[in-house]
C-alpha cells in the first residue's frame, strides 16, 4: 500500500479497478442535499455490482478483548495492540483460509470515559498511518480483506474525533473507511459519546463527500459490503439494503440486542454479522460476567446477546461464539447463488412517507459543527440543551 496521504474527500472518487472495489456504485458523488437524484437506489428491485470472483465467502469475526492504552504514553500500547491483532489474524487463517477477517468496533484504540477529547486525539491512529500499512502488507500477504474499527484523527476534521470502520482489500489498497452513522444517546445517563459521526456533522459531511456516503456500500468482487456501529435503529439498516448492500457488518461495545440483529436481517433478507469485544476481567467497566452462565445454543430473541455472531437472511444464526471470552466466529456464505435471486426491499412507501416528513427528531442533526464537546460529561450537558423533548 502506497504511504501518500490522502483525504476521506479523494477516496470518494475513487472508482472501481481490476481486482478492487468499486465504492460509488455508478453513482455520481454530487454535494448537497440533492436527495435521490445522487443516492444509488435502483428503480427496478436490483442493485449496482461489481463482477464477482468466487462463488462463496468465509468470513471470520475476530472476538477480542477491549485494550487499554496509556494516554500518556499511548505508542506502547497501540503497538501491543496492533500485534495482538496480527497475532489473532494469524490463528484465524491457521486452518481453511478466510476471505475476510474482521475486528471489533476499538481493537487498537481502546476506550475510556474518562478521557477528555484532548486525551481521545493522543490516541486516535490516521488511516491511512503507520497501523494500516502493517494492516495492509498483511491483508496482502494473506489475500484477504480486513476490517478493523477505531477513533481516527484526519486533517480535513480538525479536532474531530471520528470512529471509522476501514476495509482493507487483499492488494493491500484501503477499499473504504466507514464513518459511524451516528452515536446511541441517553444510555450512559448524564455523559454522552465526544466521537464525531455522520449525524452530528450531517450538512457538513454531506457537502463534502455527497448524499451516498451518508449510507455507504463498498461494491466489491466479495460482495456489497457496508459496515455500522449503531444498534437499535433498523431504518439504518433498512438504507443500506436499499442501496444494495448484501452483507453488513457490525461492530457493538459491551452488548446488542439479539432481536435487533435477527429482525433487520428478517425484514431486509441480507446477511449481519455482529463482532463484540470479549469479557475478560479487566474490562468490568464495560462488559462484567453477568451472562457467563447463559446458554448460548437457545438464544432468545429478546435477550441481550455478548456473544459474536452470523445471521442469514430469514434471520437463522448461522454460526454463533461458544462463550464471552475471546472467540473466532467463522461462516461461509453462498454469495453467487444468494445474489441471482435476491432484491432490494419491498416496501409501500407511500403508506408512512408522510408521517416520517412530520416526524420531528430529538436532536437536530450537525450539532457538533456549532459546538465540540472537551468531555463526555461536557457533551452529556451539551445535548441535553439541545433536546426538542421533555
Amino acid at each position: 500500500m502506497t504511504s501518500n496521504k490522502f483525504s476521506r474527500r479523494d477516496l470518494a472518487k475513487i472508482s472501481a479497478g481490476a481486482g478492487s472495489a468499486a465504492l460509488l456504485g455508478g453513482q455520481a458523488m454530487a454535494g448537497g442535499h440533492s436527495g435521490a437524484a445522487t443516492v444509488s437506489v435502483r428503480a427496478d428491485g436490483g442493485y449496482d455490482t461489481v463482477p464477482l470472483d468466487r462463488d462463496e465467502v468465509r468470513i471470520t469475526l475476530v472476538q477480542s478483548k477491549l485494550p487499554t492504552v496509556d494516554v500518556n504514553n499511548p505508542k506502547p500500547g497501540l503497538r501491543a495492540n496492533l500485534s495482538h491483532m496480527l497475532e489473532l489474524f494469524d490463528e484465524a487463517q491457521a486452518g481453511e483460509k478466510q476471505d475476510v477477517v474482521m475486528f471489533h468496533e476499538l481493537p487498537l484504540t481502546a476506550l475510556s470515559f474518562d478521557w477528555s477529547r484532548e486525551d481521545v486525539q493522543k490516541v486516535c491512529i490516521e488511516v491511512p498511518g503507520e497501523e494500516t500499512e502493517v494492516l495492509s502488507k498483511t491483508a496482502r500477504d494473506a489475500n484477504c480483506y480486513i476490517l478493523f474499527g477505531a477513533y481516527v484523527r484526519d486533517d480535513d476534521w480538525p479536532g474531530h474525533t471520528l470512529s471509522i470502520t476501514t476495509i482493507i482489500g487483499p492488494d493491500g489498497e484501503i477499499v473504504d473507511r466507514q464513518w459511524k452513522v451516528r452515536n446511541i444517546k441517553g444510555v450512559f445517563g448524564p455523559i454522552e459519546l465526544m466521537t464525531t459521526t455522520v449525524y452530528n456533522v450531517y450538512d457538513q459531511y454531506v457537502e463534502m463527500y455527497g448524499a451516498d456516503q451518508v449510507l455507504p456500500v463498498a461494491r466489491t468482487p466479495i460482495g456489497n459490503i457496508s459496515t455500522t456501529a449503531a444498534q437499535r435503529e433498523p431504518e439504518l439498516v433498512r438504507g443500506f439494503a436499499l442501496k444494495g448492500c448484501e452483507i453488513l457488518l457490525r461492530t457493538a461495545t459491551g452488548a446488542f440486542r439479539l432481536a435487533d440483529i435477527q429482525s433487520s436481517s428478517i425484514y431486509n433478507g441480507i446477511y449481519q454479522g455482529m463482532v463484540n469485544n470479549s469479557y475478560l476481567p479487566e474490562n468490568k467497566a464495560l462488559l462484567d460476567d453477568r451472562w457467563a452462565g447463559e446458554d448460548t445454543s437457545k438464544p432468545k430473541s429478546d435477550s441481550t446477546s455478548v456473544w459474536s455472531l452470523f445471521t442469514g437472511p430469514g434471520g437463522e444464526i448461522l454460526a454463533q461464539a461458544p462463550t464471552a471470552s475471546q472467540e473466532f466466529v467463522r461462516t461461509t456464505i453462498p454469495i453467487k447463488s444468494f445474489r441471482e435471486t435476491h432484491r432490494i426491499p419491498l416496501i409501500h412507501r407511500a403508506l408512512y412517507e408522510d408521517v416520517e416528513a412530520a416526524y420531528v427528531p430529538r436532536y437536530d442533526p450537525g450539532l457538533y459543527t456549532e459546538y465540540l464537546p472537551s468531555t463526555s460529561e461536557d457533551a452529556g450537558r451539551f445535548l441535553k440543551s439541545k433536546s426538542r423533548w421533555s
